[in-house]
């Protein structure tokens, strides 16, 4: 890479962090205003206010990128090789027999990579960030319930709805599940409780994270398959002193399945 290439790069990556800095800061700033209050008392119960705001902005900083980094590159492409034309730099360089294509080859490699970097962020980052991008500022912790919009699950044919979402715990209150699959012995609609999100592999990572766990006693070990589990999760997912469960209160139990899905308490 010459110096020359090294300049023009170094222009054209600066802008596009300047532009992209720009729209990012007006987006927080306005942002701001609204959610101060939900953010402060976020910071007063958990984490300092920047972690705070670096945890509630950052998911939305990916998906702004991913909305405005192609309009961000070619604004910055063109106002780099307007500068470069403005200056002088531009008509120098090609009076030193350097043509147009060589002058703006490493803004153009440039601009590939960063649609690269927008598609991997697309496709592999903004996903993992799902559940932080539908919270509401006074709900980073994921204790509060919030509405459930109704979903189609494509895959198992079932229309899921309820009442509250409480995404910490991961438990729909009041599930209303429509089978539009072949269930056989559940009917048409699935009415519940509770449905508490059931993970293997999570609770595997998260028992390996918290060291061993108590097992339950007889009295409280569900069945064996996904099946009667669904049909009985009264007692597979029944919490303490008929607390809430959550994901994590059944980390001691046996019996529990292998398959991820939803466990339904109170099924009707």
């Amino acid at each position: 890479m010459t110096q020359i290439d090294r300049y023009v790069l170094i222009l054209f990556l600066r802008t596009v962090c300047v532009c992209f800095l720009s729209l990012a800061g007006i987006f927080i700033v306005f942002h701001a205003f609204t959610a101060m209050d939900d953010l402060i008392a976020q910071s007063k119960v958990g984490d300092s206010l920047p972690l705070v705001l670096a945890k509630f902005y950052g998911p939305y900083l990916l998906l702004l990128f991913d909305m405005t980094g192609t309009i961000i590159t070619l604004m910055a492409f063109l106002f780099t090789a307007g500068w470069l034309r403005r200056t002088g730099e531009l008509t120098a360089t090609l009076s030193a027999g350097v043509s147009h294509g060589r002058i703006l080859r490493p803004m153009v490699i440039a601009s590939l990579a960063i649609i690269s970097v927008q598609l991997a962020n697309r496709e592999w980052v903004i996903p993992r960030f799902r559940d932080s991008l539908t919270m509401k500022a006074k709900n980073l912790s994921g204790d509060i319930e919030q509405a459930v919009m109704p979903t189609y699950d494509q895959s198992s044919g079932i229309l899921i709805e309820g009442d509250k979402l409480r995404t910490l715990g991961r438990v729909i209150s009041r599930p209303n599940f429509r089978l539009y699959s072949d269930y056989a012995g559940f009917g048409d609609v699935l009415l519940a409780r509770e449905a508490i999100w059931w993970d293997p592999a999570a609770m595997a990572e998260w028992r390996a994270e918290k060291g061993p766990t108590e097992p339950a006693g007889p009295d409280t070990a569900g069945p064996d398959t996904a099946s009667s589990q669904l049909a009985s999760a009264g007692t597979a997912t029944f919490g303490i002193d008929a607390k809430r469960s959550s994901w994590k209160d059944l980390a001691g139990r046996t019996g529990m399945p292998d398959v991820t899905g939803y466990l339904l308490q109170g099924v009707r």
